[in-house]
């Protein structure tokens, strides 16, 4: 049977109106397999797209602002959170700031009991006032989440039905509707993200959707969730907040994709992008799903992949600190200036820097010439941001973004590090017996880890994030790290060392294996 033809673009992601690169990718694609656009759409089978806006909106704090509706007496558990730190000793890192401030959380009277009964009935008035202070302060979306309200929404229906008439808004997320889950703090944190990220999301989509139709798309759109399922754009009109790992979450069909049929297989996606390192593991042929994740320390109640995340792209900005030590990430470049290479106005270097100077990237134009790499202006980057504060050659300072010479792949510097230290964070997950996975490499900067790791990359690694073909290419090598679930610790190093060798710690000679 013929191989169907196939076409793999990229586009710089256009921040202010995302659905120009969509498009700009369309057209270039259609010009690949020489068909008109309309053409293109028109045969489509099944359109599925795998978006990360809702990621982005949170991320760079461009959502709507955003009032919130609670139950007397419980205004504050959006910003008291659980008391919780990721760090038990950081006591002094800041939380991130909460998406409704105080002054736009109104509580309002009325109680559902324990057991799901009335206890209080729901004071109109108090919904009316919250209202009119919503509409002076020229608040866009509201969430509303009041005590008890998984066990029974019809306080909630009532609060949203009274706030479409004396408020007149168009975005209203219910908590009750959104995730009816037990937890006032995560269920009203869900709540407050579905309604930051709604205007934006929504509007987005729904208007795509609408000129995929009118270029001659058949069927609706079909959006990807954080579980790896698929919607349509009116199934997930109201609850977008399902949409914050839609981007990395189109991995799972991926690794389905490179197993046999039936077969209990091993692997590891790292999806490497322009910021960020996604690290999912499927163990035995599964892929575990978690109902709860974090988002730039903002907690979701939502089913997702587990996903693991750091700032180790080809995008990620390479720093020296005060000390003097090299850093990589978290903080990245993003499309726009992106790298120094691209001759953007970027100034700082980064990784895909870094790789210029060390030759494994070609001068010239990258991804069908989106972009020009310039080989001297990420020299002078690394020269003057890097070289120069360590008193390193230019070439030197370029490794040390990749890898530290002689460094260990788990210990902290350069982006190689930082993605081993998150594969085996998600390798973990049990204590079953361990297994040694297959690792993929899927991203714009898939290829370069790839080769860099001996792992497997695919034919078009930035394609594969969205897809689920299984052409992937030819195995290098197998991955070192062990595979195992159930347990969260990384590989031991062997305490104890071989009889007669020194130990790598600093161990007692009196517990020295004899």
């Amino acid at each position: 049977m013929p191989r169907a033809p196939s076409a793999s673009t990229k586009r710089l992601r256009c921040q202010p109106i995302p659905a120009r690169a969509f498009w700009a990718c369309w057209r270039l694609a259609a010009r690949q397999l020489d068909l008109p656009l309309s053409a293109l759409l028109r045969d489509c089978a099944l359109f599925v797209h795998g978006s990360t806006v809702a990621t982005n909106t949170i991320l760079e704090k461009k959502g709507a602002k955003v009032g919130m509706l609670t139950t007397e007496g419980f205004r504050d558990s959006l910003e008291i959170r659980r008391g919780f730190r990721d760090n038990q000793w950081d006591h002094r890192a800041p939380f991130p700031p909460v998406l409704a401030p105080r002054y736009l959380r109104l509580p309002v009277r009325g109680r559902i009991g324990a057991d799901g009964k009335e206890l209080a009935p729901l004071v109109a008035t108090d919904v009316d006032a919250a209202a009119a202070v919503f509409a002076a302060e020229g608040v866009e979306s509201v969430a509303v989440c009041l005590f008890n309200s998984f066990l029974d929404g019809a306080h909630e229906r009532a609060a949203g039905a009274q706030l479409a008439k004396s408020w007149g808004g168009q975005w209203i997320s219910l908590s009750s509707e959104v995730m009816p889950t037990m937890g006032e703090y995560e269920r009203g944190s869900t709540a407050v993200v579905n309604a930051y990220i709604a205007p934006k999301v929504t509007s987005y989509l729904g208007a795509l959707d609408e000129q995929l139709r009118q270029f001659g798309l058949p069927r609706s759109l079909l959006l990807l969730q954080s579980n790896g399922g698929a919607v349509s754009v009116a199934q997930v009109a109201a609850r977008p907040v399902m949409l914050v790992l839609s981007g990395p979450a189109a991995g799972v069909g991926a690794l389905k994709g490179c197993a046999a049929p039936g077969e209990a297989a091993n692997l590891i996606s790292m999806e490497i992008g322009g910021t960020s390192c996604d690290v999912m593991v499927m163990a035995e042929g599964d892929v575990p799903v978690a109902d709860q994740l974090t988002i730039d320390g903002y907690h979701l109640t939502t089913p997702s992949v587990e996903i693991h995340t750091v700032g180790a792209g080809g995008g990620a900005i390479a720093w020296v600190d005060d000390a003097g030590l090299l850093h990589v990430g978290p903080q990245g470049a993003g499309a726009r200036p992106g790298p120094a290479a691209y001759g953007l106005g970027g100034e700082q270097p980064t990784v895909t820097d870094a790789q210029l100077v060390l030759g494994r990237l070609r001068p010239g134009p990258l991804a069908g010439g989106a972009v020009t790499l310039d080989g001297a202006l990420a020299r002078k980057a690394v020269e003057t941001r890097l070289a120069k504060p360590l008193g390193l050659s230019v070439e030197d300072a370029a490794a040390g973004v990749i890898r530290p010479p002689g460094a260990d792949p788990a210990a902290c510097g350069g982006a190689a590090q930082h993605r081993a230290r998150a594969q085996s964070r998600d390798l973990h997950p049990g204590g079953r017996r361990r297994r040694r996975p297959d690792a993929r490499q899927r991203g714009g900067a898939g290829r370069l880890a790839a080769a860099a790791r001996c792992c497997r990359a695919p034919p078009a690694p930035s394609a594969r994030s969205a897809c689920c073909s299984p052409t992937y290419g030819r195995t290098i090598c197998r991955s070192s790290w062990p595979i195992s679930t159930g347990s969260t610790a990384q590989p031991r190093r062997g305490l104890w060392p071989a009889r007669g060798a020194r130990p790598r710690r600093a161990v007692p000679r009196r517990f020295w294996r004899r």
